[in-house]
Protein backbone atom coordinates (compact mmCIF):
# COMPACT_ATOMS: atom_id res chain seq x y z
CA UNK A 1 0.00 0.00 0.00
CA UNK A 2 3.03 2.66 1.04
CA UNK A 3 4.28 1.87 -2.42
CA UNK A 4 1.32 2.52 -4.38
CA UNK A 5 0.83 5.57 -2.58
CA UNK A 6 4.51 6.41 -3.25
CA UNK A 7 4.32 6.04 -6.36
CA UNK A 8 1.30 8.04 -6.94
CA UNK A 9 3.04 11.14 -5.00
CA UNK A 10 6.00 10.98 -7.61
CA UNK A 11 3.69 10.65 -10.73
CA UNK A 12 1.92 13.66 -9.82
CA UNK A 13 5.34 15.95 -8.72
CA UNK A 14 6.66 14.52 -12.01
CA UNK A 15 3.52 15.85 -14.15
CA UNK A 16 3.31 18.87 -12.63
CA UNK A 17 7.35 19.68 -12.00
CA UNK A 18 6.37 20.82 -16.02
CA UNK A 19 3.63 22.68 -15.39
CA UNK A 20 3.43 26.80 -16.09
CA UNK A 21 0.19 27.92 -16.64
CA UNK A 22 -2.84 29.90 -15.24
CA UNK A 23 -5.20 31.05 -17.54
CA UNK A 24 -3.57 30.67 -20.74
CA UNK A 25 -5.52 28.33 -24.06
CA UNK A 26 -4.20 24.16 -23.23
CA UNK A 27 -4.57 24.74 -19.49
CA UNK A 28 -6.21 22.04 -16.86
CA UNK A 29 -7.90 23.41 -13.79
CA UNK A 30 -8.52 21.29 -11.38
CA UNK A 31 -9.75 21.25 -7.70
CA UNK A 32 -12.57 20.97 -4.77
CA UNK A 33 -14.98 23.25 -3.16
CA UNK A 34 -16.61 23.35 0.36
CA UNK A 35 -20.25 25.01 -0.20
CA UNK A 36 -22.89 26.24 2.58
CA UNK A 37 -26.16 27.73 1.07
CA UNK A 38 -29.37 28.67 2.57
CA UNK A 39 -32.33 28.84 1.00
CA UNK A 40 -36.13 27.91 0.36
CA UNK A 41 -37.91 24.89 -0.83
CA UNK A 42 -39.78 27.45 -2.53
CA UNK A 43 -39.15 29.69 -4.96
CA UNK A 44 -38.22 32.30 -2.49
CA UNK A 45 -34.70 31.79 -1.74
CA UNK A 46 -34.86 34.33 1.75
CA UNK A 47 -37.38 32.64 3.42
CA UNK A 48 -34.58 29.69 4.74
CA UNK A 49 -36.34 26.83 5.11
CA UNK A 50 -33.40 24.66 4.13
CA UNK A 51 -29.77 24.18 4.78
CA UNK A 52 -27.36 22.95 2.10
CA UNK A 53 -23.93 21.55 2.83
CA UNK A 54 -21.93 20.19 0.04
CA UNK A 55 -18.72 19.65 -1.28
CA UNK A 56 -17.59 19.62 -5.47
CA UNK A 57 -14.89 18.46 -6.76
CA UNK A 58 -14.35 19.95 -10.57
CA UNK A 59 -12.05 20.05 -13.21
CA UNK A 60 -11.88 21.99 -16.84
CA UNK A 61 -9.80 22.58 -19.58
CA UNK A 62 -9.35 26.40 -20.65
CA UNK A 63 -10.22 26.42 -24.62
CA UNK A 64 -9.33 30.18 -24.75
CA UNK A 65 -7.43 32.19 -23.01
CA UNK A 66 -9.34 33.31 -19.15
CA UNK A 67 -11.75 30.78 -20.34
CA UNK A 68 -12.70 27.48 -18.98
CA UNK A 69 -15.28 24.69 -19.81
CA UNK A 70 -15.14 21.63 -17.27
CA UNK A 71 -17.78 19.08 -14.78
CA UNK A 72 -18.26 19.34 -11.35
CA UNK A 73 -20.04 16.87 -9.22
CA UNK A 74 -21.62 18.07 -6.29
CA UNK A 75 -22.16 16.12 -3.09
CA UNK A 76 -24.72 17.88 -1.10
CA UNK A 77 -26.30 16.93 1.97
CA UNK A 78 -29.94 19.12 2.56
CA UNK A 79 -31.63 19.78 5.60
CA UNK A 80 -35.05 21.39 5.48
CA UNK A 81 -37.39 21.14 8.04
CA UNK A 82 -38.39 17.28 8.86
CA UNK A 83 -36.66 15.99 5.70
CA UNK A 84 -32.89 14.81 5.43
CA UNK A 85 -31.76 14.86 1.69
CA UNK A 86 -28.43 13.70 -0.10
CA UNK A 87 -27.98 14.92 -3.53
CA UNK A 88 -25.58 13.77 -6.38
CA UNK A 89 -25.05 15.18 -10.04
CA UNK A 90 -23.02 15.80 -12.86
CA UNK A 91 -22.66 19.63 -14.05
CA UNK A 92 -20.93 20.86 -16.64
CA UNK A 93 -19.70 24.55 -16.26
CA UNK A 94 -18.77 27.38 -17.58
CA UNK A 95 -16.21 30.04 -15.90
CA UNK A 96 -14.79 33.42 -17.43
CA UNK A 97 -12.01 35.01 -15.68
CA UNK A 98 -10.97 38.84 -15.62
CA UNK A 99 -8.60 41.05 -14.85
CA UNK A 100 -4.54 41.17 -15.26
CA UNK A 101 -4.02 41.41 -11.53
CA UNK A 102 -1.04 39.30 -10.75
CA UNK A 103 -2.12 37.42 -7.46
CA UNK A 104 -6.27 38.03 -7.72
CA UNK A 105 -8.62 37.11 -10.69
CA UNK A 106 -12.24 37.61 -10.74
CA UNK A 107 -14.15 35.30 -12.40
CA UNK A 108 -17.73 34.61 -13.35
CA UNK A 109 -18.95 30.81 -13.21
CA UNK A 110 -22.32 29.48 -14.47
CA UNK A 111 -23.39 25.65 -14.73
CA UNK A 112 -27.01 23.71 -15.44
CA UNK A 113 -26.40 19.99 -14.51
CA UNK A 114 -28.38 17.14 -13.19
CA UNK A 115 -28.87 15.83 -9.63
CA UNK A 116 -30.10 12.20 -8.38
CA UNK A 117 -31.84 13.24 -4.75
CA UNK A 118 -32.89 10.44 -2.11
CA UNK A 119 -34.85 12.08 0.24
CA UNK A 120 -35.51 10.19 3.70
CA UNK A 121 -39.17 11.23 5.29
CA UNK A 122 -40.15 9.80 8.40
CA UNK A 123 -38.08 6.73 7.19
CA UNK A 124 -39.16 6.06 3.63
CA UNK A 125 -36.65 6.84 0.92
CA UNK A 126 -38.20 8.95 -2.23
CA UNK A 127 -35.61 8.74 -5.10
CA UNK A 128 -35.93 11.81 -7.60
CA UNK A 129 -34.61 13.27 -10.30
CA UNK A 130 -34.18 17.11 -11.07
CA UNK A 131 -31.90 19.89 -13.03
CA UNK A 132 -29.96 22.37 -11.20
CA UNK A 133 -29.14 26.29 -12.89
CA UNK A 134 -26.14 27.80 -10.93
CA UNK A 135 -24.50 31.12 -11.09
CA UNK A 136 -22.10 32.53 -9.52
CA UNK A 137 -19.20 35.34 -9.73
CA UNK A 138 -15.91 34.78 -7.06
CA UNK A 139 -12.68 35.81 -6.64
CA UNK A 140 -8.96 33.66 -7.06
CA UNK A 141 -5.90 34.56 -5.05
CA UNK A 142 -3.01 33.05 -6.52
CA UNK A 143 -0.28 32.22 -4.17
CA UNK A 144 1.87 30.46 -6.41
CA UNK A 145 1.91 30.36 -10.22
CA UNK A 146 -0.36 27.33 -10.12
CA UNK A 147 -2.30 27.18 -6.91
CA UNK A 148 -5.41 29.11 -5.51
CA UNK A 149 -7.91 29.46 -3.17
CA UNK A 150 -10.83 31.50 -3.85
CA UNK A 151 -14.76 32.36 -2.97
CA UNK A 152 -17.76 32.45 -4.64
CA UNK A 153 -21.00 33.80 -3.88
CA UNK A 154 -23.81 31.73 -5.70
CA UNK A 155 -27.57 31.28 -6.65
CA UNK A 156 -28.88 28.07 -7.45
CA UNK A 157 -32.13 27.27 -8.74
CA UNK A 158 -33.21 23.79 -8.30
CA UNK A 159 -36.51 22.47 -11.07
CA UNK A 160 -38.37 19.45 -11.20
CA UNK A 161 -41.48 17.97 -12.54
CA UNK A 162 -41.82 16.09 -9.38
CA UNK A 163 -41.78 19.03 -6.79
CA UNK A 164 -41.97 23.15 -7.11
CA UNK A 165 -38.90 25.10 -8.07
CA UNK A 166 -36.52 25.70 -5.11
CA UNK A 167 -33.40 28.31 -5.15
CA UNK A 168 -30.50 29.11 -2.63
CA UNK A 169 -28.01 31.69 -1.85
CA UNK A 170 -24.78 30.91 -0.59
CA UNK A 171 -21.15 31.10 -0.74
CA UNK A 172 -18.12 28.23 -1.65
CA UNK A 173 -14.26 28.29 -0.41
CA UNK A 174 -11.87 25.89 -2.70
CA UNK A 175 -9.21 25.46 -3.71
CA UNK A 176 -8.15 25.15 -7.26
CA UNK A 177 -4.63 23.41 -9.31
CA UNK A 178 -3.53 25.20 -12.47
CA UNK A 179 -1.60 23.14 -14.97
CA UNK A 180 -0.39 23.16 -18.92
CA UNK A 181 1.32 19.34 -20.01
CA UNK A 182 3.48 21.94 -21.95
CA UNK A 183 0.96 22.54 -24.95
CA UNK A 184 -0.60 25.98 -23.50
CA UNK A 185 0.91 28.82 -25.27
CA UNK A 186 3.37 31.00 -23.22
CA UNK A 187 2.59 33.85 -21.41
CA UNK A 188 3.88 36.86 -23.26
Amino acid sequence: MKSKISLAVMLFMFLTSFSYGQLTQGSIMGGAGISSSWGSVTTNPFDKSKFILGITPSAGYFFADKMVIGLSAPVQIIRPVGINTGVFGLSPFFRLYFGDYTYFKFFMVAKAGYNDITKLVMGNQLPTENTTAYFGGGVSFFFSKQIAIEGILKYEGTYSEYSDPASSIGGEIGIQYFFSMGNAKKKK
